[in-house]
């Protein structure tokens, strides 16, 4: 089991994307907004972070960097955007350790979410 803290603007994608974590037998969290996260992670710890790039008060890029430079363990850091990693600076790519595409479908998050776990994500 994973803790999943999911960060979305739009509240219907980060609740529907949570229930669905929940739903595989995940611990998850739903935030709508930077603040918010950090507020959340401070006590839940996730291991994984599925932000959104483009929220209102931060950037997914800046709570990246502020999840990473919290206390340890620091969470795998995933960004979950439709932007094209061209149009993304090269300090915000290497922020992340990967990628997924929305839409994303279940399938794409259950591989995600499997990879992370054969990685050893910290905290477990």
């Amino acid at each position: 089991m994973l803790r999943v803290l999911v960060v979305d603007g739009d509240r219907d994608t980060a609740e529907s994307c949570a229930a669905l974590v929940a739903l595989w037998g995940h611990e998850a969290r739903a935030c709508f907004s930077g603040p918010e996260a950090l507020a959340v992670a401070a006590s839940f710890r996730p291991q994984v972070a599925l932000l959104d790039l483009e929220m209102p008060a931060t950037t997914g890029a800046a709570l990246a960097r502020q999840l990473s430079s919290g206390p340890a363990p620091r969470p795998w850091l995933v960004t979950v955007t439709a932007t094209h990693p061209f149009r993304l600076s090269p300090a915000d790519v290497e922020t992340f350790d990967c990628r997924l595409r929305k839409p994303a479908g279940p399938e794409g998050l259950r591989d995600l979410l499997r990879a992370a776990e054969a990685a050893g994500v910290p905290g477990r």
